[in-house]
Parts: C-alpha cells; structure tokens; sequence
C-alpha cells in the first residue's frame, strides 16, 4: 500500500509541475524602458498594464536603468500607463498580445 501511495504522490507531482509548465508557454511578457524627452532614464517609473478585455491590472516599477518587464499576461488587447510624480502621464492604448511573445513597449 505504500508503494502506491508513493507513486500516487509522484505522479500528481509531475502532472502538477508539467502543467505549470505548460501554462507558461502560452503567455506573453512586455518588456520596454522608460526614457524623458531628452532621452534620460527615468528610474522607479511607475508601469501599468491593464488587460481591457477583463479589466485586470498589473503594476511593476522601472529599475535604476529605467528597465521594466511584466510577464506571464494572458493573450489580449491591453493598455499602459506610466506615471511618475513630476512628469505627465503617458498612456499607451491597443497593445495586443499574442501567445508566447516578448513585446517591447518604450515609452517617453
């Protein structure tokens, strides 16, 4: 009986973790830097991708070289917002992605 249990337990992991797996293979990730108009980095950025299709947002912050990057998005039409305090709002609309892309979204 416990050489079943053992192997039950074996087999619910591997279905776990090769779903999991799996799973990842069909989102997409958005990537991109966020510059000023002089084309200066802009640190801590504030990045916002909403998918419109069930109105879920994601934020993330730019780095020290202004680098950002939000994986694991379900395929949809989104929109991005980037804020920081002292600059205006730039907002970028009708970004549509596809399974298992990598898209780069500058922004200014």
């Amino acid at each position: 009986m416990k050489r079943h249990a053992k192997f039950f337990l074996l087999a619910a992991a591997v279905c776990l973790f090769s779903a999991d797996l799996w799973a990842q293979g069909f989102r997409a990730t958005v990537v991109g830097r966020v510059t000023d108009e002089s084309g200066a980095i802009v640190p801590r950025a504030r990045i916002t991708i909403t998918n419109l299709g069930t109105n879920q947002s994601r934020a993330v912050e730019t780095n020290e070289a202004g680098d950002y990057a939000v994986p694991q998005l379900a395929p949809g039409e989104y929109s991005l917002t980037v804020e920081l305090a002292g600059f205006k709002k730039e907002v970028r609309r009708g970004i549509v992605l596809e399974t298992n892309q990598e898209a780069r979204i500058d922004m200014v």
